[in-house]
């Protein structure tokens, strides 16, 4: 039998050519060929470019790995100062000054907003991270902040809300019109904290606030919001406008006393001092975000579903020791 044709005769009645041996080994060869393409291609949409590493880059990086170790992961840097570190998680360090055109099929944008004078020097990094490291076959994710909502009276925040108009807003808006336009996908943050980060640990190290201590804030751990970010670039749709928090917003008056259930703050205080009617006024009163779209969107639940379920976990690990 040679290559699946009757070995006395064809439908002529004349023996098979080699010429007809020929054709259909060279077919074979590229259905072979393209099998590997794709191939190719499939592992390259599973590599991802983080530009900023630092804890929420970081940590998006390091599950990227952790759910994928064959996929190839780059974290970008200002400095050397974590690539150790970044080698340790299984992650390629990259200096910013260094890109030589490598580019993956995803790109997580994860540098805060303090790192640029101007909504326009932003949405320009944006543009050229995108240009640099982005080969379009999988999402270029934006984190962004809900500290862009003008909602401040304690009313209910969708990813669609209204936005202030200030220049810290502007700022942040700028770059995510840039990544948008692109393609690209937008996930605003609400306020990020682990053990040692955050709201709480700037209170106590101040001691008096002022502020009113019935505020609510919206809260998000850092490794939760890590994973809402590769869950993005994962099941987001371009163009997609979202929103993560742990749906469970705090007074900062509930946070410190959140913190304080861990060993490391038992001992520490803040005062929240009552902002006068005829200053910033009553209406300070803060905000609740409904990520319901987003969950849906992107198929992602929160580890941590309240500051105080983090705190009290740290606490059980920190007595166990």
């Amino acid at each position: 039998v040679t290559l699946g044709v009757d070995s006395t005769r064809c439908g002529s009645g004349r023996r098979p050519d080699s010429g007809a041996k020929v054709s259909k080994l060279a077919r074979a060869m590229w259905w072979w060929s393209l099998l590997l393409l794709v191939g190719a291609a499939l592992a390259m949409v599973q590599d991802v470019y983080v530009v900023g590493c630092g804890v929420l880059g970081k940590g998006a990086a390091t599950q990227w790995h952790a759910a994928d170790p064959s996929a190839t992961v780059y974290g970008e840097t200002g400095t050397e100062r974590i690539h150790e570190e970044l080698r340790a998680a299984g992650v390629k360090p990259v200096l910013r000054p260094a890109r030589d055109g490598t580019r993956c099929g995803n790109v997580l944008f994860c540098v805060p907003p303090s790192a640029f004078p101007s909504g326009e020097v932003y949405a320009n990094e944006v543009r050229l991270a995108a240009s640099e490291c982005w080969d379009k076959t999988g999402r270029f994710v934006l984190t962004s902040s809900g500290g862009v909502f003008a909602e401040d009276g304690g009313g209910i925040c969708t990813e669609t809300s209204p936005t202030k108009d200030d220049a810290r807003a502007a700022k942040m808006l700028a770059a995510e019109a840039a990544a948008r336009e692109l393609g690209g996908v937008v996930i605003r943050l609400a306020g990020l904290y682990d053990l040692h980060r955050g709201a709480h640990e700037f209170w106590f190290n101040k001691g008096t606030v002022d502020a009113r201590d019935d505020a609510l804030v919206n809260l998000l751990n850092y490794d939760d919001a890590s994973a809402a970010v590769v869950a993005a670039a994962k099941r987001a749709q371009p163009g997609d406008l979202l929103l993560a928090a742990d749906m469970a917003p705090r007074t900062r008056q509930a946070i410190v006393d959140a913190a304080k259930r861990h060993p490391a703050f038992a001992d520490r205080h803040v005062t929240f001092t009552q902002v006068p009617a005829n200053d910033r006024g009553p209406k300070r009163l803060g905000r609740r975000y409904d990520c319901s779209f987003t969950r849906n969107r992107i198929q992602w639940e929160p580890r941590f579903p309240t500051i105080e379920a983090f705190f009290d976990h740290e606490a059980a690990a920190a007595a166990a020791k």
